[in-house]
């Protein structure tokens, strides 16, 4: 990657992140001002992103000191991401919860033609799942209208995923450039050091999935680097602009970003206050004015929708997610356990408990244990899971956490480095109280940034092992087992959650892709229209639609009268494989009554006739209608009363399943 000094000694965080980035923000902005000016979102959104990276690239060249070398090199990189990030993306389902209900089922009407900034969606589910429903009204919409331009573009809902890869290789890519450029550590160890960094293991299960807690913590990463850069003598203009978009994206990811940045600005303004007041650099006065500026920007301008329009219509900007009048409760899903435990005491019982998924596992509770012990391999299994309850953070970080605190004073005593070690421990303490910030703070998803607390006391262990040339404890040996202990137990901490969840995910595909092998096979067999159970997966249609495979959706009491069902993989949804569909009492079913003999049996002018005679009936109390045969425009019906009367209707599918009176 480019070096990112320029020569007037100005620090960059570089031109590959800034890329990538602006990339997602132009992606989030354009479909923003499709939706206020034309009503929906639009196909061109994605490559007219794309084109404008071109304007982009010149702009950072042009402007910045980075060589035509560089240059090149970083836009290789930017497309040598974005290409595997689309390909990996499309490759693998979503097959997590959320992931199947509302996220995907909000792209889809995004795609479809709806505008959040107007309407609010209605009658998404054919299960009552109210909750989910109005979240979709409410939630920042950024991660959905960026997978939207590709679902419309690309014409492939999976490959909007493609999100997550582009911000981790920028979290990547500015971490490695602030160890190389800033900390000067060695290339190996800021390579590693990064790894560390973007390894994550709430990332790491959420990675081919809709989740965004990843993209959150990513986006941190990027936000805590600017800041980092800011507070020195002399900051290049790409950084500050680098963290208006990341915020932009941030605050319209989830709801709770919201308090984070605020809470990592704020910290910063009072930082550069004290400084001011020790008698530090007056450059800091220019970091703080315009990074509080891209704050509020970002929440007002890109954030207008939800928090503005939601503060005008209902006082409170983050209504039905915050407040009194939130719609989803998160409080069921805690382990039972926690009953009666204050937020800090559940927080820490979590983090030092098994990697598991209670209330809703094998256990109703959440289960202590001694650090680095591990239950095999019931701990691993559990990140196949987007989101773990307890122990979310890797099945050894609770150890991880003992030993860095531990290592790291050892380091501070040994070299005297007190000062800068209560600097650390300071960082630490703000990640600390931005996690105890969220209500559920023990769910590890909801505060992904804590992660970051044994990776600062590495990097303050890296940088004293540097200066020391080796030396500490009076030989190179004790300061390198350390780093090697550190960095190794966190490697080998994401290896353990992404052993589990890659090969799940890559087996679930498989059989998704077989099951829907099998039903194209019997399809071209037998033509017929297949009657399918989504429930809360309603996304799941998009399967059938890909493969131009005709479905029904059946309702919720339609679904009961299935005899045998193949179940949809990682879903609570099913096939109707015997074809068997029942209608409600009170709905009007339209036919012909009296058919004599088989319906394939009857010539063209014989099957016009029949469906020209047709009548309606209403089916009154006690009277059930079964499916029985079904062809590509017609199906038997038998109507079947209290006291045991049958009636033969054919029908034409189109009016089957009118609504219930």
């Amino acid at each position: 990657m480019e070096e990112v000094e320029s020569s007037q000694g100005k620090f960059s965080t570089g031109m590959v992140p800034f890329l990538l980035v602006s990339f997602l923000f132009l992606n989030f902005s354009y479909g923003s001002i499709s939706l206020l000016l034309l009503g929906s979102l639009v196909t061109v959104i994605w490559p007219l992103t794309l084109v404008s990276m071109v304007a982009v690239g010149i702009v950072f060249y042009r402007y910045s000191a980075i060589s035509v070398f560089g240059a090149t090199q970083s836009t290789l990189w930017f497309l040598i991401v974005s290409v595997f990030s689309l390909l990996a993306a499309g490759s693998f389902y979503d097959i997590s919860f959320d992931g199947q209900t509302y996220h995907q089922e909000a792209i889809i009407q995004l795609s479809g033609g709806w505008n959040p900034y107007q309407d609010k969606v209605v009658n998404l589910f054919t299960v009552p799942v109210e909750p989910l429903h109005a979240a979709i009204n409410y939630y920042p919409k950024a991660p959905w209208i960026i997978a939207s331009s590709y679902d419309l573009f690309f014409g492939d809902i999976e490959t909007g995923k493609a999100s997550f890869w582009l911000v981790c290789a920028s979290a990547f890519s500015v971490t490695y450039t602030v160890s190389r450029d800033h900390l000067r550590l060695p290339g190996p160890a800021s390579i590693l050091l990064a790894l560390i960094t973007i390894a994550n293991p709430i990332a790491i299960s959420q990675s081919f999935s809709y989740y965004i807690d990843g993209h959150v913590y990513y986006l941190l990463v990027i936000s805590f680097v600017c800041l980092y850069a800011g507070a020195k003598e002399s900051t290049a203009w790409d950084t500050y602009v680098l963290f208006f978009m990341t915020t932009s994206l941030l605050v319209n990811m989830k709801v709770p970003a919201v308090a984070f940045s605020g809470f990592f600005i704020l910290a910063f303004i009072l930082y550069s206050l004290f400084a001011l007041f020790r008698g530090g650099n007056r450059q800091i006065i220019k970091s703080t004015v315009l990074f509080s500026a891209g704050g509020i920007l970002s929440l007002v301008l890109m954030g207008f929708h939800p928090y503005v329009s939601n503060t005008i219509n209902t006082g409170n900007p983050f209504f039905a997610v915050l407040g009194d009048d939130r719609i989803i409760e998160t409080s069921p899903q805690r382990p039972v356990d926690f009953e009666g435990l204050s937020q800090t005491e559940m927080f820490f019982q979590s983090i030092f408990s098994t990697s598991a998924n209670p209330p809703w596992g094998s256990s109703k509770s959440s289960e202590l244990k001694i650090p680095f012990t591990i239950s095999w391999p019931a701990e691993v299994k559990a990140f196949q899971s987007s989101d773990l309850r307890t122990g979310g953070f890797g099945p050894i970080f609770s150890g991880v956490l003992v030993i860095a605190l531990i290592f790291s004073v050892i380091v501070a005593l040994q070299t005297g480095q007190l000062r800068e070690w209560m600097a650390t421990s300071g960082l630490s303490a703000l990640l600390l109280l931005s996690s105890l910030m969220h209500p559920e703070a023990w769910w590890a998803r909801y505060v992904p940034q804590f992660y970051l607390i044994p990776v600062i006391f590495l990097i303050f262990i890296l940088r004293q092992l540097n200066r020391q040339q080796g030396q500490i404890m009076g030989s190179r040996m004790g300061g390198l087992l350390m780093v090697s202990i550190l960095m190794g137990c966190l490697l080998v901490n994401a290896v353990l959650a992404a052993s589990s969840y890659y090969p799940f995910v890559a087996q679930q595909t498989a059989s998704i892709k077989r099951q829907m092998d099998t039903l194209k096979a019997a399809y071209q067999i037998e033509e017929r229209t297949y009657e399918v159970f989504f429930g809360a997966f309603r996304s799941n249609h998009r399967r059938f639609e890909r493969e131009n495979l005709p479905f029904y959706e059946l309702s919720q009491v339609e679904s009961k009268y299935c005899g045998r069902v193949s179940g949809i993989p990682k879903s609570n949804a099913f096939v109707c494989d015997d074809r068997s569909v029942f209608l409600a009492d009170g709905a009007t079913l339209c036919g012909t009554a009296a058919l004599m003999g088989n319906w394939t049996d009857l010539d063209e002018g014989q099957r016009k006739l029949m469906l020209e005679r047709r009548s309606c009936v209403e089916l009154e109390k006690g009277v059930t209608a079964i499916l029985g045969l079904r062809f590509p425009t017609v199906s038997l019906v038998v109507l079947k009363t209290l006291d045991g009367m049958e009636v033969k209707l054919w029908t034409s599918n189109e009016s089957i399943y009118p609504p219930p009176d």
